[in-house]
């Protein structure tokens, strides 16, 4: 299915999560780990923040089954990453083929699942604050 377009900007968040998940899935390097910093700290934060303060209440206000099931998945995994990245953090060793499978599936099951279901299901308004809260970055500078 085609993404709606007020769900763009986040869906353009999963592209670098994907990629750097994926490398560090097949190769993960010491360089890798200064990836990760950035971009936890500059795309993926953010991203969970949007998720948690508007896209997850919406679909709670639903209170349907499928709903409650996305939501604790996202929860879920949303945790998992948080954990693992503040242990990196505090100087503690992490798997990072572990971390990186585990965040290209997290974005998988956003693409595949999550997104799918909201632009189906949640109303124009809640689809416009997201849109308003992660607009899509423009090409030439990315966000």
């Amino acid at each position: 299915m085609k993404r709606d377009p007020r769900l763009v900007g986040l869906s353009h968040d999963h592209h670098s999560a994907l990629v750097l998940g994926t490398q560090l899935s097949r190769s993960p390097q010491g360089a890798r780990v200064d990836a990760l910093r950035a971009l936890f700290i500059d795309n993926i934060e953010p991203h969970f923040a949007i998720e948690e303060a508007l896209l997850l209440p919406a679909l709670a206000r639903l209170q349907t089954p499928e709903a409650d099931a996305l939501i604790a998945r996202t929860q879920a995994d949303h945790a998992w990453l948080r954990a693992r990245f503040a242990g990196l953090q505090q100087g503690q060793p992490i798997d990072l083929a572990e971390y990186g499978e585990r965040l290209a599936a997290h974005v998988r099951f956003e693409e595949r699942e999550l997104f799918e279901y909201s632009q189906t299901h949640l109303p124009d308004s809640v689809l416009a604050q997201i849109a308003d809260a992660r607009p899509v970055a423009p090409a030439t500078g990315g966000r």
